[in-house]
């Protein structure tokens, strides 16, 4: 009867629930990894460009954002 359907539509409440508990776990879990490998990749991407014997240059709309820390060794000079 009617305690029936109530008991079904509680079960339905928390499977939904636990679905969308299950779905956000993953979302973040994602997130967490892709945030990782960024952060892995941009340390990768930071020892090359400080290694290279080229000078490198990053701008933005106001300032230097990165200038090779090799620069006084690549253009003979001391600082």
């Amino acid at each position: 009867g009617a305690l029936t359907i109530m008991a079904l539509l509680l079960a339905a409440e928390v499977s939904e629930r636990e679905e969308a508990l299950d779905s956000l776990a993953e979302s973040l879990g994602a997130r967490a990894r892709a945030e990782h490998d960024l952060r892995q990749s941009e340390e990768r991407f930071r020892l090359l460009a400080d290694s290279a014997l080229d000078i490198i240059v990053e701008f933005d709309a106001e300032r230097v954002v990165y200038l090779s820390p090799n620069l006084p060794v690549i253009l003979g000079v001391s600082v």
